[in-house]
């Protein structure tokens, strides 16, 4: 900014009321960081990925659909690696031109980008410890915004004096809501608070603060007409992950019952009946009874084995393995992996070799694979 700009800017905040300023500019961060706490209490962030282990994946659809796709990414292995993945090869450098409007360069305007991103890379004078505020940074964050929720935004912070650019912050995109005003018909944004704090000079409604200043900038992806939120590119994958998880669920049952070897013992009815006590031979109830009893016994006994005891037992029981067939016809379980793969990989907006799944093609596909994505 140059020495009259900041002249000017300087003269209009010596002249200009404080209310008017605040709607002009505002002074300081006007968003509300997600984790914020006024209260001064209980203010250790939580590292949310230590519990990750802890997400029961049967029961994901009780989330709503931000918060499943902010669990994927962090349990799902396919979500997770196609996101890692988009982020990693798309973390080019970040370069920016100044332009006049008739697309000559602009060596001035040039300089003053220039000075922002220096100001932005380097730490701000301070004693502590600060949070990376690099563009590098800020552009992967607002990258995977753009994957996770379909918009990035982002708040300019200025000075005092208004007058200079001191920051750039991104905002969960999440937490912003959109209004339209009653007779123009123009949106504004609100943001969610959890803990508000109002001050005199906010406007809020309920837990939702007015963001309607210049310096909050919000970026939606693929909107649709009157929708402002946009959509995120991998919202399909929810109803992929949730039949996944269902037909792992049913393989693990099928492995429990049939993938194993079992047991198959049998009592022999006559022997026990011989063996009954005499006073319980002309009782039919009694002798059910007593049946059952034995039984008992006998499936508590190889119930309490152990993988690699021995079998030890009379020979009024007979034990051998499990035998007989299925003699329906078997799903081809490859074929079926194979589909939710593909399903998998086109809800993520990826491909299946970035997410090695192979599915028996060539060398040379594979390659073409990674070139085109």
């Amino acid at each position: 900014m140059k020495w009259y700009h900041k002249a000017i800017y300087s003269f209009a905040n010596s002249v200009l009321p404080v209310t008017v300023k605040r709607q002009m500019m505002g002074i300081g961060r006007t968003t509300v960081p997600k984790n914020s706490n006024p209260w001064g209490i209980f203010n250790w962030l939580p590292k949310k990925h230590q519990q990750a282990h802890n997400i029961d994946l049967t029961k994901l659809q009780s989330y709503t659909a931000e918060e499943l796709l902010e669990l994927l990414i962090s349990v799902h292995p396919d979500v997770s690696y196609a996101l890692y993945t988009y982020l990693r090869m798309g973390n080019t450098d970040l370069t920016f031109t100044a332009k006049k409007p008739n697309g000559n360069a602009d060596k001035s305007g040039q300089r003053v980008l220039d000075e922002l991103k220096a100001m932005l890379n380097t730490p701000l004078p301070s004693p502590g410890y600060q949070h990376g505020r690099s563009l590098d940074k800020l552009d992967t964050i607002q990258r995977m915004m753009i994957m996770v929720r379909g918009a990035c935004a982002g708040e300019i912070v200025l000075n005092e004096q208004c007058n200079d650019v001191i920051d750039i912050v991104p905002v969960d995109p999440a937490l912003i809501w959109f209004r339209r005003e009653p007779e123009t018909n123009r949106l504004t944004p609100w943001q969610y608070v959890k803990n508000p704090r109002r001050n005199a000079n906010e406007e809020w409604f309920g837990n939702y603060k007015k963001i309607d200043t210049p310096t909050f900038i919000y970026e939606e992806f693929d909107p649709m007409v009157d929708d402002p939120y946009g959509r995120t590119p991998m919202l399909p994958v929810l109803q992929v992950v949730f039949f996944h998880l269902q037909v792992l669920s049913d393989l693990k049952a099928v492995v429990h019952n049939q993938g194993y070897p079992r047991l198959d013992i049998s009592m022999l009815e006559e022997i026990m009946l011989k063996n009954m006590p005499n006073n319980l031979k002309s009782n039919p109830d009694g002798q059910q009874k007593w049946l059952k009893e034995r039984m008992d016994e006998m499936l508590n006994h190889f119930n309490s084995l152990n993988p690699d005891d021995a079998l030890v037992h009379w020979d009024s029981v007979k034990v051998e393995y499990l035998k007989g067939g299925n003699s329906g016809p078997m799903i081809d379980i490859k074929k079926l992996i194979d589909i939710i793969d593909t399903q998998m990989a086109t809800s993520l907006k990826t491909l299946l070799t970035i997410l090695s799944r192979h599915q028996g093609s060539t060398e040379t596909y594979s390659s073409i694979d990674t070139q085109i994505y």
